[in-house]
């Protein structure tokens, strides 16, 4: 909307151009230099936002495949939670053995308890170790998980205080920008009335010396037409005499010739 009122305010500007070249150039190029200032502005904010919803998607990539890792160990710790109750079923599988076969011998009834206290030993020593693995690579886990949490809300913040500071400068360009344009749009009223006032004054002397030229003209066809009649009263005059003195040289040159022919 502001773009639209400053072109407009551009258009109706214009006309005046042709007037007042050299105050209008100053302005229309100071006007182009805070335009192009609040241009590179706002590709510097989009190149910003954009950069930031980059760092975003990377964080929510790293945070799906953290949570996809996480859900392989629970899949991990479920299979040797099977494993675990399998061995459970075959100790029990064991022991109802070793009942049914501890009167085959004294030997048996050593060896079987002595393998499966070794079986067991070995099976828990694995367990346990098995056990603080997974625990270690759980706690390494929400480690990294609480990590990328505070990296995100880091994140998140410091986008937070970059889009204000953003605006804030943007505001601060529009806020400027608005008060120099008001102040170029009340100098080019004054100059416009200034201009209007002048056509008017140079209207009116024009009219004025119209009337006085159109009066000359009236006055110098009247003693014209004056001049014309009496140069044709004098001219009507000068042919009379004209006839009559080339009468009386006629007259005079036939008495002459007369009397010449009668000598």
């Amino acid at each position: 909307m502001k773009k639209f009122i400053l072109f407009c305010g551009v258009i109706l500007i214009l006309p005046w151009h042709a007037t007042s070249q050299d105050v209008e150039y100053l302005t229309e190029q100071d006007f182009q230099v805070e335009k192009a200032r609040l241009l590179e502005s706002i590709y510097r904010t989009n190149k910003a936002n954009k950069d930031l919803q980059d760092k975003l998607y990377l964080q929510a990539a790293s945070i799906d495949s953290l949570a996809h890792l996480l859900a392989l160990h629970k899949e991990d710790m479920m299979a040797q939670q099977d494993s675990l109750n399998q061995l459970q079923s075959y100790q029990s599988d064991l022991d109802s053995r070793l009942v049914t076969q501890r009167k085959s011998g004294t030997l048996i009834a050593i060896l079987i308890p002595a393998g499966l206290f070794l079986f067991f030993l070995i099976l828990l020593i694995w367990l346990i170790v098995l056990r603080n693995r997974t625990l270690a690579q759980q706690k390494s886990l929400e480690e990294e998980i609480e990590k990328s949490h505070k990296q995100v809300d880091d994140l998140t913040i410091s986008c937070a205080k970059d889009q204000s500071a953003i605006k804030e400068q943007i505001n601060s360009s529009f806020s400027g920008l608005e008060n120099r344009f008001d102040a170029f749009s009340k100098e080019m009223e004054e100059k416009v009335k200034k201009l209007e006032q002048y056509q008017q004054e140079e209207k009116i002397a024009h009219d004025t010396m119209h009337k006085e030229a159109h009066a000359e003209v009236e006055k110098f066809k009247t003693e014209l037409q004056k001049g014309y009649s009496l140069i044709s009263n004098e001219l009507g005059k000068f042919k009379e005499e004209s006839a009559v003195i080339i009468k009386q040289t006629k007259d005079h040159l036939l008495d002459v010739i007369a009397k010449k022919m009668k000598e």
